[in-house]
């Protein structure tokens, strides 16, 4: 009977990997690549609100680069279009380029100028350094909880020519450290669902950001505020937690914070299609990363791993949510700084 459940285990995790075990691949970062010091001195206000996030992102990170994005970092949501190819880890990579795309336009950056932009909740940096690589004269500063994430995200600064004009640094983004009209424009990819208070995020971001600059978020937001379904809102808490997110916000809400702040010309579009197929990818490879490597293997110790585990199961949960539009939405949303702003 052992004899048969092991190996009746190993054909389950076959079955339900295939696809992904034909696009799995590590990448490893050469460990000559130094990460400067200064960029971890950045004091992070609140530690004591954002610990679970920092410890969530110190543990996973790794992983999510492993089965989602080894060649690029993405460690967002990919956009797609008809044309677009759907499946293997080429596709993915490219989604997430898409997206980061998709945001850079938006930013409006103007060539004639040596711009700098700063990352709001980077991850390894693959917006900022995608960005970079499409724009010589423009420099990004990326803020993020996560140590590991500027070790990696440094290192692939360094690996791919890029360190002198992008740089990650430790820093929470409700205390950006740079002063008052100091940057062309902030951004902030899947992340400002991690502020506990989203309006803290964009009043640190107006102030920041230089007059006519735009501020542009790429986010999941919630449709309203009324309550959930019941079954819907134990997916919903289940999501956070395993994401160690605090709350998504009202897209109404959102906006109006924008406008009550002081931003002008705010634009919300939909683009919950579009990072569709990448989304539910995320939540497959997820599970097959996870949770069916593991039993394929034998690993039992895995299912031990709190943080891990709790992260397939919130990549459920949201794949779940993800395909009931009534309640819950993916959005780009774009706001300018009035020019006759001098804060």
């Amino acid at each position: 009977m052992t004899m048969f459940k092991k190996y009746y285990m190993k054909i389950v995790a076959v079955l339900l990997s295939v696809v992904f075990l034909c696009n799995a691949s590590l990448y490893s970062y050469p460990d000559s690549c130094p990460v400067s010091k200064d960029t971890l001195r950045v004091p992070v206000a609140t530690r004591s609100v954002v610990s679970r996030i920092e410890e969530y992102y110190d543990v996973c990170s790794g992983d999510y680069m492993h089965y989602w994005s080894p060649g690029y970092g993405h460690l967002h949501f990919g956009y797609w279009e008809r044309g677009m190819r759907l499946f293997g880890m080429s596709a993915r990579e490219e989604m997430g380029s898409r997206m980061n795309q998709e945001v850079m336009d938006r930013l409006n950056l103007k060539p004639e100028t040596n711009a700098t932009a700063v990352d709001l909740g980077c991850g390894v940096g693959s917006t900022a350094r995608h960005i970079a690589e499409k724009d010589s004269r423009v420099k990004v500063a990326g803020l993020t909880l996560s140590l590991e994430q500027v070790r990696i995200g440094n290192k692939k600064s360094v690996v791919e020519g890029l360190y002198d004009r992008v740089v990650l640094m430790v820093g929470d983004y409700t205390s950006i450290p740079f002063g008052n009209n100091t940057v062309e424009a902030a951004y902030a990819i899947e992340s400002s669902c991690y502020a506990v208070d989203k309006a803290d995020l964009i009043r640190e971001a107006y102030r920041v950001v230089a007059p006519g600059g735009r501020f542009v978020v790429s986010d999941g937001f919630r449709k309203h505020s009324r309550k959930l379904p019941r079954i819907l809102d134990i997916c919903y808490r289940a999501w956070c937690k395993g994401w160690a997110i605090p709350n998504l916000a009202d897209i109404d809400q959102f906006r109006k914070d924008l406008e009550e702040t002081g931003f002008i010309d705010v634009e919300v579009e939909d683009f919950s299609w579009n990072i569709m197929p990448s989304a539910v990818a995320h939540s497959l490879g997820m599970i097959f990363y996870h949770v069916v490597l593991n039993l394929f293997h034998g690993n039992w110790k895995f299912f031990k791993e709190r943080i891990l585990m709790k992260s397939a199961v919130g990549g459920l949960m949201m794949a779940i949510l993800g395909i009931i539009p009534i309640h819950f939405g993916y959005y780009i949303v774009t706001a300018t700084k009035p020019r006759g702003y001098r804060g």
